[in-house]
């Protein structure tokens, strides 16, 4: 019998197994069959088994050589299935990879079918890369039947016809090598980037094969190859020494080389990445988006970790509208004509004599073909969708889209109409010839105008409600009404692109402007302090009002403890302790004369301070709401008096009774520092309250100007300070000035980044400005806007930078300067803007009774490998190694489908998933931002609650194309202005 067998082994798997980047977009896998087929041809078999038989009972041989590979093996003409087949009685074992993959192929499936038909079952070995046996039996708990990895064959016996018997489980089970990397997660394919540490798995499992071939114990061969490799090693290692010693230099000098060539090779990437985001930059402020996406791609993919371009990419996706490819539509012959109903549900195309019409969302026929008596010029839907006017030679018809049968007889006309369309309100059809035109009655067809002569070409006609306007020219490109399709032709296929819209901040709602917006430490959370007399608590993923703190004036300032269990708010002459989670007040803070106009806790929340219009800080214990200080400054005066020719000092003290603006903590807690409008900042021991030396600002006796901000340095070690045109950094204890940054004109805040080796301020020039707090030089080009900058802030990590000017919004990459995101828009002045603690979001606190909550990037800075694909669909361009623009390659509904498969794995929940999902839903259903779980219908609702002006014209901007919320913006429009519901005035 040994005669007959010409393979040791049959490989049977699925052909996406063996590519690095599979069909679904997967890149870096193993090549398994390439990897299985070499391992098993080229392994010895140990000395000490070569007297033995295998388990076939045959000679033991040198090599299990040769094993089939269907990809090496057949001939380009071969006959598939009889040479599978031949190929299979040939061989003496199958050998079956096994994935969820080649679960699915018919082709595996009838492989290991026949190789059981021929009696050889127990011959039967699979190797396990991916997925996980007999989970379609449902006894596994944790896994779905997608995650198969056993074709049915495998799965069950063969009946008594050789078919498979689905009713029964096979009782025997296979020899199985699993080489799955064994992790949490529910994909455990080995990679080719996990090969390295997973190479003893693989060899081991490649042993266990080779053992159920040989008939041997997996044991006795691991023992056996692992003594030949030491024996080996011996030998190679007493061989190798002298060599070692010989090439130790070279290889040294060599492998300095080859470092320094790396490096030399990565700054290169790393300067192109930076040079193409600049180049992005500004394409972008030329409004050439699609061309600033392909730098962008370009930029990312010659440095990944460029985490300003990531960030530019993704703010550049979210908060701009982009047109996707959505639906392809193939039809049998040349398209001349397309065009979309003003719903955008359905699409008509027009090819010779016939006329089809397609569901947008299927893409597939909505009706038989329309079939006039002669070749179709023009066709038109009608305004509310229900019927189609075509255009022939000399005949035009109007058609019952829904029936696709005739509505009229034949509007006969002369010289050949050119076009044809109806009237705004679908009662008329104008006719255009050569050189005349004609109105037509859209119920029965009659005319209700002779010919009008107009002397000259028409190539295109349409109305008004009271005029007819004559078109010259090409037709228009084909819209939706709703705006969010458009459709364009290529030879015999018609694309269908939908819009996907940008995404809109969280509203925060108030009757009176918020003063101040801040997230709590785990960032689900912002509290918010406005000038109705109440602060609020907000969920930030659903929008939703969880508490509101009523005060009897307006709050100007709610800060969250560190653990966010307590907010501090800032009312009138008091300030309030609240519980968090119940929204009780725990104490209230007597004792100032005038208005409080900030309050904080200190690092461990023990303790609170506030700041007044009074001229006083004040300590106050967070329990029990006990002051347990009163901080007031004292001007020293200095006065020169003559006496019997001598000069004598004189020293005298008067307190500052200049309103204080702020007062904070040192982050050890340990001191306090306040700003001051009179001028000075103080500093104390927050223990007892006594004065400690601090920044000299009348050093050199010239009038003191406002302070407007005041903040210690993340060590203690030093001040920064913002007043008149100048911000300054303080060298603490002695309170020298070390250096003074100046702008053009008002400095209105500064602060030290997280590291204190960088300064931001803001100024009323214009700009804001990045120092160097180690030389006082500036560090980047002025941070611009288009008005006055009242405040910068740097994110808790240091990489971002957050400016205010009057209503305008932006974030900046903190280490060149470049801007990440859109100028985000406020309806009225920003009063403070604050980062989320992972820099993820952002909340802005604005004049019109709004805070907004606005998502800026995932949290993660290592994206996903489908982002770049995904840029270069949207951009449909590449850069090509001149840096020219060429064309994409990629087949964009493809891989656009192959994106959404990848996203909607229940597997995959990750920040980067969430956002992917977000950004190819239906952007009329989808939420309204990535990480909000409001909706855009619940967010129309809303605003449709509000009816306002503002509110009605947002509703319906969002609300085109969907009848039922227009028609209720209609309604409500029209009982705000007979006055039947106001709106609530800000």
């Amino acid at each position: 019998m040994a005669s007959e067998f010409k393979y040791w082994a049959f490989l049977s798997y699925s052909h996406q197994d063996n590519l690095e980047t599979r069909r679904d977009g997967g890149a870096g896998h193993v090549r398994w069959a390439e990897w299985l087929h070499e391992s098993l041809e080229t392994y010895k078999v140990p000395r000490a088994f070569r007297k033995r038989e295998t388990r076939t009972s045959e000679p033991m041989p040198r090599r299990f050589y040769p094993t089939f590979q269907d990809e090496k093996e057949l001939p380009i003409n071969a006959d598939l299935g009889q040479a599978i087949r031949t190929a299979l009685e040939q061989s003496r074992f199958l050998i079956v990879i096994c994935s969820p993959r080649s679960a699915t192929s018919r082709y595996v499936n009838e492989e290991v079918r026949y190789f059981k038909e021929l009696g050889r079952q127990d011959r039967i070995i699979t190797l396990i890369i991916d997925g996980e046996p007999n989970v379609s039996f449902g006894n596994k708990a944790g896994f779905s039947a997608a995650e198969e990895c056993f074709c049915l064959a495998l799965r069950h016996p063969l009946d008594s016809k050789n078919g498979i018997d689905t009713t029964s489980r096979d009782a025997q089970e296979p020899i199985a090598g699993d080489v799955r990397i064994k992790d949490s997660a529910s994909n455990r394919e080995a990679l080719h980037r996990d090969v390295s540490d997973h190479r003893h798995v693989l060899d081991n499992m490649k042993l266990k094969l080779v053992a159920g071939m040989m008939g041997v114990g997996f044991d006795d061969l691991v023992g056996r190859d692992q003594q030949r490799q030491r024996g080996r090693r011996k030998i190679w290692i007493s061989a190798s020494t002298a060599l070692v010693l010989t090439f130790a230099t070279l290889a040294g000098v060599a492998f300095w080389q080859w470092q320094q060539a790396e490096n030399r090779k990565q700054q290169a990437l790393q300067t192109l990445s930076q040079s193409d985001f600049m180049q992005a930059q500004r394409l972008i402020a030329d409004d050439k988006d699609y061309d600033a996406l392909a730098y962008l791609e370009r930029s990312l993919t010659n440095n990944p970790d460029n985490g300003a371009a990531l960030t530019r990419l993704m703010t550049l996706l979210t908060y701009r509208s982009w047109f996707l490819p959505s639906l392809d539509i193939k039809q049998d012959g040349a398209i001349s004509l397309t065009q979309l109903s003003q719903d955008g549900r359905l699409i008509r195309t027009v090819s010779g004599h016939t006329v089809h019409v397609w569901n947008t969302q299927t893409g597939q026929p909505s009706i038989q073909p329309i079939k006039p008596d002669d070749f179709v010029y023009y066709s038109q839907y009608s305004p509310d969708g229900t019927r189609l006017v075509t255009n022939s030679y000399d005949t035009t018809r109007v058609w019952n889209v829904q029936t696709g049968q005739p509505l009229t007889d034949p509007l006969q006309t002369v010289d050949g109409d050119w076009s044809a369309g109806f009237s705004t309100d679908g009662r008329q059809i104008f006719t255009t010839s050569a050189d005349a035109a004609r109105v037509w009655d859209a119920q029965t067809g009659k005319p209700l105008t002779e010919p009008v002569m107009l002397g000259h070409d028409v190539t295109g006609v349409g109305s008004t409600e009271t005029d007819i306007l004559m078109l010259g020219g090409t037709p228009a490109p084909q819209v939706s009404r709703d705006g969010r399709r458009i459709v364009t032709t290529r030879g015999e296929t018609v694309l269908v692109w939908s819009l996907q819209g940008e995404a809109l901040p969280e509203l925060l709602k108030h009757n009176g402007a918020v003063m101040l917006a801040q997230f709590g430490p785990d960032g689900d959370y912002v509290a918010t302090a406005s000038r109705d007399d109440t602060a609020r608590v907000w969920d930030t993923q659903t929008g939703e009002l969880l508490l509101i703190l009523k005060h009897g004036y307006a709050v100007l300032s709610a800060r969250f403890s560190s653990d966010g269990s307590r907010i501090v708010t800032a009312s009138g002459t008091n300030a309030c302790v609240w519980d968090t989670n119940s929204g009780t007040p725990l104490a209230i803070l007597h004792g100032h004369t005038n208005v409080v106009d900030s309050a904080q806790f200190s690092p461990d929340g023990s303790r609170i301070v506030t700041a007044s219009y009074d001229g006083t800080v004040r300590v106050w214990d967070t329990q029990t709401g006990k002051q347990l200080l009163t901080l007031q400054h004292y001007l020293t005066n200095f006065a020169l008096v003559a006496s019997n020719k001598q000069t004598v000092t004189k020293l005298e003290t008067f307190p500052d009774n200049a309103a204080f603006l702020s007062a904070q903590f040192s982050p050890d807690g340990r001191r306090i520092v306040a700003a001051s409008l009179g001028g000075s900042v103080p500093v104390w021991d927050a223990q007892n309250g006594l004065p400690l030396p601090g920044p000299r600002t009348d050093e050199n006796g010239a009038e003191l100007t406002p302070i407007y901000s005041a903040q210690f340095s993340q060590d203690g070690k030093y001040i920064v300070t913002a007043s008149g045109n100048s911000a300054c950094i303080w060298e603490m204890p002695k309170g020298n000035r070390k250096f003074q940054f100046w702008h053009g004109d008002q400095v209105n805040s500064a602060e030290f980044s997280p590291d204190g080796k960088r300064v931001v301020t803001a100024s009323s020039d214009q700009t804001a400005r990045i120092w160097d707090a180690q030389t006082g030089q500036p560090l980047t080009e002025p941070l611009k806007h288009d008005g006055l900058v009242t405040s910068a802030h740097f994110s808790l990590d240091g990489r971002y930078i957050i400016t205010v000017s009057t209503n305008i919004v932006r974030v900046w990459d903190a280490q060149t300067g470049e801007p990440l995101t859109e100028p985000l828009r406020s309806d009225a002045a920003v009063n403070s803007a604050e980062f989320s603690p992972d820099g993820r979001r952002i909340v802005t606190a604005s004049a019109d009774g709004t805070a907004r909550v606005w998502d800026i990037t995932p949290a993660s800075t290592k994206f996903p490998n489908w982002l770049l694909p995904l840029t270069e669909v949207i951009s449909g361009q590449v850069l090509d190694e001149q840096s020219v623009l060429q064309p994409t390659k990629l087949n964009r509904l493809p891989t656009i489908n192959q994106i959404r498969q990848e996203l909607n794995k229940p597997s995959h929940n990750d920040d980067w998933t969430i956002w992917g999902r977000w950004f190819l839903a239906d952007p009329a259903t989808r939420t309204i931002s990535p990480f909000s779980q409001m909706t855009v219908p619940q967010y129309i609702e809303d605003l449709i609650q509000e009816n306002t002006t503002n509110s009605l014209d947002e509703a319906e901007s969002l609300a085109l194309g969907n009848t039922n919320f227009l028609q209720q913006i209609s309604a409500a429009r029209q009982s705000l202005e007979q006055g039947t519901n106001s709106p609530v005035q800000h």
